[in-house]
């Protein structure tokens, strides 16, 4: 259990409402690093979704283990199935995205923030030599594998200090993650360029396996999630920081079908061992297993026929600038 200086109770990080609606108890049934199950609730004014109480920065070292995926560094000839097709998959999307907002593409300067072991920058730098990339990750093992051919900071955004403007930045799958939201775009919104532009990447729970799976939901990935957008209250964020959207659409993200099913069938008991058998939710995008690609791929599927047809799924995409009226 963690202590009491390890836990925080936020307001809503969008409009700071202490009018808070309950809607479950949520839990780690993926590394299980802390007994503890948390309230996921929904703000009444805005209509955001987190964590309150939650994990605060003095529980980082608990919450996110050595072994968290996100974390681990590999060689190409390591890497499993799903990644490979996963980053082969991001390189495209970013690829198309450069070209179109970037159609010069000289000396851009791109950072990413969250790079991990820089996967993504290594994707831009492949195709784009002359691009300036930079990161910033928390993790020392991931930054210093980052840092062998990238400029990486080793930290918090929130202490990341430099002159330096950006034409380009992304971030996969981390706002979702901080105990600011708003301060954290806010933060990015100062580091743009005039003309730059801001991808980011986050769970939808505006989605259809959101409303089968319930406090299931793979996207909640508690307590590590502390905040969940849907595509209006990500945009309600952004308005607040200062940014206008220029894009936001779904994406498929098949690995939310899998880890959905594990927490499902983690409430009982006496099924947690072929839970951990045939969807553990650690290997499923790590391990070089024919039948988790092949799981991954049913799953991708999936997610296309429910996108096909309107249904939401589990990921969005948004790209933002600087609000010239701000």
């Amino acid at each position: 259990m963690l202590t009491a200086n390890q836990i925080d109770t936020p307001l809503c990080s969008c409009c700071k409402s202490t009018s808070k609606t309950f809607l479950h108890h949520v839990y780690d049934h993926e590394y299980h690093t802390t007994e503890q199950q948390f309230p996921l609730n929904k703000c009444n004014e805005c209509g955001l979704i987190y964590l309150s109480p939650r994990p605060n920065q003095n529980a980082l070292d608990i919450i996110y283990p050595i072994s968290y995926n996100n974390f681990h560094t590999r060689v190409d000839d390591e890497i499993s199935y799903v990644q490979k097709v996963t980053n082969f998959l991001q390189s495209l999307r970013l690829k198309k995205l450069i070209h179109k907002y970037f159609p010069k593409r000289h000396a851009i300067k791109v950072l990413d923030v969250g790079c991990g072991d820089g996967f993504i920058l290594d994707r831009i730098k492949s195709t784009f030599s002359d691009f300036k990339t930079y990161g910033v990750e928390p993790n020392k093992y991931a930054a210093e594998w980052a840092g062998k051919n990238h400029d990486v900071y080793c930290g918090l955004i929130e202490d990341y200090h430099t002159q330096t403007k950006f034409d380009l930045i992304t971030s996969s799958h981390v706002i979702e993650h901080v105990s600011d939201p708003l301060g954290f775009l806010i933060k990015l919104k100062s580091m743009l360029n005039e003309n730059g532009i801001l991808i980011i990447d986050t769970p939808n729970i505006d989605c259809l396996q959101y409303k089968i799976f319930g406090k299931y939901w793979g996207g909640i990935h508690a307590p590590r999630h502390w905040t969940l957008f849907s595509v209006k209250t990500l945009q309600e964020t952004a308005r607040r920081a200062g940014l206008e959207t220029l894009d936001i659409r779904q994406m498929p993200i098949n690995v939310f079908w899998i880890w959905s099913i594990h927490s499902m069938l983690y409430q009982f008991p006496k099924l947690r061992v072929f839970a951990d058998k045939f969807f553990d939710p650690v290997k499923c995008s790590s391990k070089k297993s024919y039948y988790y690609f092949f799981l991954i791929v049913i799953s991708e599927l999936l997610d296309r026929i429910v996108k096909f047809f309107g249904l939401g799924v589990g990921q969005q995409r948004a790209i933002f600038i600087k609000n010239k009226y701000d």
